[in-house]
């Protein structure tokens, strides 16, 4: 983990590789007993997994897209008895409709939506400012999405020279807009990082004049 004594070569060198953003993968279980799953319906983003468990009656979960053509990618199995696992990992977003074959007389359909994780990450994205003017002579300003700072218990930008020297910390709670006193710096690169409870969110190269 990054942390504000991290030696500042391991940080600029970090800002040379794209930023990824990180979702954390889980697992829904969906029950299939008594002619139903529970949930029927559920809503996962990509790289997650749904993990079927029949615990009584003969059942099967069919999601092909030779049953459902709109399906964008298949999953299921053949019909058995209680104590079978199916578990699919969802890779493409989109909505998903299945059913169990010999039960959907009696209404045994269930659906999947997956959402792209980009969709499920709104509040990372809402971290980058826009920065302005760079390169700055005498202020720079950072420029947040009004929404960026709620839910934060501490959030601050952090100024370093290429020397990994700190220059300045900002405390950006209940602000989305905040200006820089740069006047006294030296000309040169500078990176600055957005912090959020006690992590970095964002990192970003700075010219000073």
């Amino acid at each position: 983990m990054i942390s504000k004594s991290t030696p500042f070569l391991i940080i600029l060198a970090l800002l040379t590789l794209p930023l990824q953003k990180v979702a954390a993968q889980t697992t829904v279980d969906v029950t299939v007993s008594n002619n139903v799953y529970t949930p029927a319906n559920i809503t996962i983003n990509v790289g997650d997994t749904v993990r079927w468990t029949n615990i009584q009656g003969n059942h099967n979960v069919n999601g092909t897209q030779a049953t459902y053509p709109n399906n964008p990618e298949s999953f299921g199995n053949a019909v058995a008895g209680p104590g079978w696992v199916l578990t699919h990992v969802f890779n493409t977003p989109g909505s998903y409709d299945y059913r169990c074959d010999p039960h959907l007389f009696v209404g045994m359909t269930g659906t999947v939506t997956v959402n792209d994780v980009s969709t499920s990450l709104n509040e990372y994205d809402a971290m980058v400012p826009i920065v302005f003017p760079n390169p700055a002579n005498h202020v720079v300003n950072f420029r947040f999405n009004d929404q960026a700072m709620l839910g934060f218990q501490q959030a601050n930008i952090i100024l370093f020279d290429q020397l990994g020297k700190q220059h300045r910390d900002v405390n950006l709670l209940e602000r989305s807009d905040i200006q820089i006193d740069v006047a006294g710096l030296h000309s040169g690169l500078y990176v600055y990082q957005v912090w959020t409870d006690g992590r970095i969110v964002h990192s970003g190269k700075l010219i000073v004049k």
